[in-house]
């Protein structure tokens, strides 16, 4: 459901950083360790979503956070994008062999394989002889698929 844009004009104001109820209760909450949560007509409300909309006067579907900090509400840091471009932008979950994002280590073959989706489809870039050079190609890959959107490997 979206909020009144001047209901919430009147009930909060944004510092930059967080959105501060005027009536001087408390500011919000966090969820789960990951994003602020105000309370706004009875309804709890992801705090990006809601300083989204006092700028921009529309509701997003999705918010990317660009540096990856949920907690990071800056409006620099924030921007409209599909969930697609989303999921690109987001960190590597933590299981898996390699330290990289889309790079796995294949045992029958001995090698590095790099791979990467975009719309429910999965894209095979290759078998490479070490993890970096995996890493390397799924940059590429990545930037090609998602532009500013990717989230790219730091390979030393």
């Amino acid at each position: 459901m979206v909020p009144d844009f001047s209901e919430l004009h009147n009930t909060f104001y944004y510092d930059g950083r967080r959105l501060i109820r005027k009536s001087g209760d408390r500011r919000s909450e966090e969820n789960n360790n990951r994003y602020h949560r105000a309370h706004f007509n009875g309804r709890s409300y992801q705090e990006h979503r809601l300083i989204w909309f006092m700028f921009h006067n529309e509701w997003p579907d999705t918010i990317d956070h660009i540096d990856g900090n949920g907690k990071n509400n800056t409006l620099e840091n924030l921007r409209s994008c599909s969930q697609a471009c989303n999921i690109a932008n987001s960190r590597k979950i933590k299981v898996g062999s390699s330290k990289y994002k889309g790079v796995c280590f294949y045992k029958r073959r001995g090698n590095w394989v790099a791979n990467i989706m975009k719309d429910r489809v999965n894209f095979f870039i290759g078998y490479y002889t070490t993890e970096s050079e995996a890493a390397q190609a799924y940059n590429v890959k990545a930037k090609e698929l998602f532009g500013d959107y990717a989230l790219l490997n730091e390979v030393a």
